[in-house]
């Protein structure tokens, strides 16, 4: 039986020791994060014109207009334990430019064919945010796209909201500051989950590691002790059966 349960060890192990490795990175990568934000955190906004892709939290200030192309409601948000959308709304710079505006929360009904009123906010404007990108975390599901604006989605994809866009969609968004023109309750931040989870996490693999590591050779020992009190006891009655 000692062959089986090191086979199975060995099996683990690597499963186990590869979970706390990508934990680790998941962490560094966090921290990368979180320093490329501060980094920029102080910073002055930067005037924005075109499509090109600021670096990422980079502050940025947009002049031109909300489009009237529609709102996107990005379904099953959770604040404070109360349904909601995540609300996009595209803004055209100049030159039929327009870039994806992050506005915020804002709370849903419980009857899922009334969609909420986004406010409007008309006219040339200036907004100022920081640049950022469309990322997976957006992901929460297969995506039902509404027929008509608002257009409630369950993934959000730029590919979608270009089709319904009268111009050319910037590949970044825009995540609007708080008391910016528009701006409704802000939910976002720049990691969900810290570096230092990610570390816990870590720590928990590697225990779990060891701790496989530590009963194996637990149990191949007592497994060895076993068949030496087998094989004794064996020797004992072949004595005693030829002793009489």
């Amino acid at each position: 039986m000692n062959w089986k349960i090191l086979l199975f060890s060995l099996l683990l192990l690597p499963v186990l020791v590869g979970l706390g490795c990508w934990q680790l990175l998941r962490a560094q990568e966090k921290e990368q994060w979180l320093q490329a934000y501060q980094t920029m955190q102080n910073k002055a906004p930067q005037s924005q014109d075109n499509l090109q892709e600021p670096p990422r939290y980079a502050r940025v200030s947009v002049s031109g207009v909300y489009s009237e192309s529609g709102d996107w409601l990005l379904d099953n948000q959770i604040r404070e334990g109360r349904f909601g959308y995540r609300v996009f709304t595209p803004f055209c710079l100049r030159d039929d430019a327009c870039v994806l505006v992050e506005r915020g929360w804002i709370p849903g009904d419980l009857d899922r064919s009334v969609l909420p009123t986004i406010p409007s906010a008309p006219g040339r404007l200036t907004l100022e945010g920081r640049a950022d990108q469309l990322t997976d975390s957006y992901s929460m599901g297969a995506n039902e796209t509404s027929i008509s604006a608002p257009y409630r989605v369950q993934i959000l994809k730029l590919e979608e909201v270009r089709e319904r866009v009268p111009g050319r969609l910037a590949d970044w968004v825009l995540r609007l500051d708080p008391n910016q023109p528009g701006a409704l309750t802000t939910v976002w931040e720049p990691v969900v989950m810290g570096p230092e989870k990610h570390y816990g996490y870590a720590v928990q693999w590697f225990a779990m590691a060891l701790a496989l590591v530590a009963l194996t050779i637990w149990k191949w020992r007592r497994g060895d002790s076993e068949d030496k009190q087998l094989q004794a006891a064996g020797e004992t009655d072949i004595g005693t059966t030829g002793h009489g």
